[in-house]
């Protein structure tokens, strides 16, 4: 995958350009929530006919089309409109970084990728409402109890409930019961990411590294990795640029010792039928990892029913799920929110909006996904209530109605268990920044390109500073 430098920048620094205008000429954006006496919202007589207007993206529309239609149905007084981006550069370009830092926008905003379009400056700007205090002047519909809360606690900004996290990462590597009993892994106790990785290379002796033995990913998801396995940093000026530290150097460095770059291309991927899947069976791979933006759906249960039916029926192996060990070795699991939502402060629809939020959000309506078997949202759910559905039904699938229209495999009950213990041990959660992506996919960018870490991390700070003095 290449990137874009100059396009992200010049993106980059036009969308502060707005968000500076639209702070200083628009000091009233929260009119529609906060009133004069400060209560939280103002009280308005509900409407008979409400109006939503939403925005949708190709790759996301069968999803929220269908949460979109059960909505429909559970509001019919509401009216609903709906625009749908075929083209990914109109979605990214036209409509989330121009239109929406201008205000500009649907009533409710979907945070689909990793990209999160420079969500704090927007958020800082007033671009979003208060959810926390629609919630107290609509009816209470949203039910906190059932969120977890450390990744709720990731959409707050300035104090405020801004983005509305629906899912998040798992710091997982799916591999066989096989490898883990014939090899050592440093991946228990408390082990750190340098003793993981120390003990993943030994295994690469005698072995060409990308193409007889791979992990299943590739430079570009170093965004994610990064963050899902420790990394923050502190932000700069007015443009809110990441600052680079000793962490970010250690951890690219480990990397790319287990990731090469480029992805190598001379891996004959002709002999195995379901790509990875396979090669996992077959042993060619040790392991396929959930942090990346192609392989993030190996999170989630029902693909990886698919990938433990595949490697029982065809190799005879089962599978096994560990937790990617951390920058510091703490047991805890750091993940990152990968879906959300957030309502604009400036809807003239914001209770439609908000209900629409809140039916997302919700138990029993999240549930309907089970109708996507394979297209789901990414990532695993922040319903607390649906995950205890998930762990029953997948415990005995013979016994849940919700495989009575499909064929079902019952997967390893060991699998099972270490999954949700990776799940129940999530202690801290990060909500992606826009200004991060761009400069990750500078400097991978660079490395790509065949420059070293310091080469292409000097060659993205003379970028951004060139284009700051501009």
């Amino acid at each position: 995958m290449k990137f874009n430098l100059l396009k992200s920048l010049t993106v980059f620094l036009l969308i502060t350009a707005m968000l500076l205008s639209v702070s200083c000429s628009n000091t009233d954006i929260d009119e529609n929530i906060d009133n004069e006496n400060n209560d939280p919202v103002q009280e308005t007589k509900e409407p008979k006919q409400l109006e939503l207007n939403l925005v949708t993206y190709r790759a996301n529309q069968e999803t929220y089309n269908l949460f979109i239609d059960e909505f429909r149905k559970e509001y019919p007084e509401i009216t609903v409109n709906v625009k749908n981006y075929e083209n990914w550069d109109e979605y990214i370009f036209d409509y989330l970084k121009t239109d929406l830092p201008l205000g500009n926008a649907a009533d409710v905003i979907f945070f689909d990728t990793l990209d999160t379009y420079n969500v704090y400056k927007l958020a800082e700007n007033g671009l979003f409402a208060d959810i926390n205090e629609l919630d107290k002047k609509y009816g209470g519909l949203l039910k906190w109890d059932d969120y977890n809360k450390i990744v709720m606690d990731a959409g707050i900004i300035d104090g405020k409930q801004l983005i509305m996290p629906l899912k998040h990462s798992l710091p997982t590597l799916v591999t066989t019961q096989d490898f883990l009993a014939n090899n050592e892994i440093a991946y228990k106790d408390g082990a750190t990411l340098r003793e993981f990785n120390d003990s993943v290379m030994a295994l690469f002796e005698g072995k060409e590294l990308g193409k007889d033995l791979v992990f299943s990913n590739w430079t570009f998801a170093f965004f994610p990795w990064m963050y899902t396995l420790g990394c923050d940093f502190e932000f700069k000026d007015y443009a809110h640029v990441p600052v680079i530290n000793d962490k970010f150097y250690d951890m690219l460095d480990m990397y790319l010792e287990v990731y090469p770059a480029p992805y190598n291309p001379t891996l004959d991927h002709s002999k195995y039928s379901s790509g990875f899947t396979d090669m996992l069976g077959v042993g060619d791979t040790m392991f396929i990892s959930s942090n990346n933006f192609a392989n993030l759906y190996t999170q989630e249960l029902n693909e990886l029913e698919y990938v433990s039916y595949i490697v029982k029926a065809h190799y005879d192996k089962d599978i096994a799920i560990i937790q990617y060990p951390n920058y510091d070795g703490v047991e805890d699991s750091n993940v990152y929110v990968s879906q959300s939502l957030a309502i604009l402060s400036q809807s003239p629809n914001l209770e439609a909006a908000y209900k629409f939020v809140s039916f997302m959000m919700n138990y029993d309506n999240v549930l309907i996904e089970f109708d996507l078997w394979n297209a789901g949202v990414s990532g695993i759910s922040v319903n607390k209530k649906y995950n205890e559905k998930l762990k029953e039904v997948y415990s005995d699938v013979t016994k849940s109605k919700e495989f009575e229209k499909r064929e079902y495999h019952q997967m390893p009950q060991e699998f099972l268990d270490s999954y949700f213990d990776i799940l129940d041990n999530v202690s801290n959660c990060i909500l992606p920044d826009g200004n991060v992506w761009v400069m990750v996919s500078s400097i991978m960018s660079g490395i790509e390109n065949g420059k070293s870490i310091e080469e292409a991390v000097q060659q993205y700070e003379e970028s951004i500073n060139r284009y700051l003095q501009e």
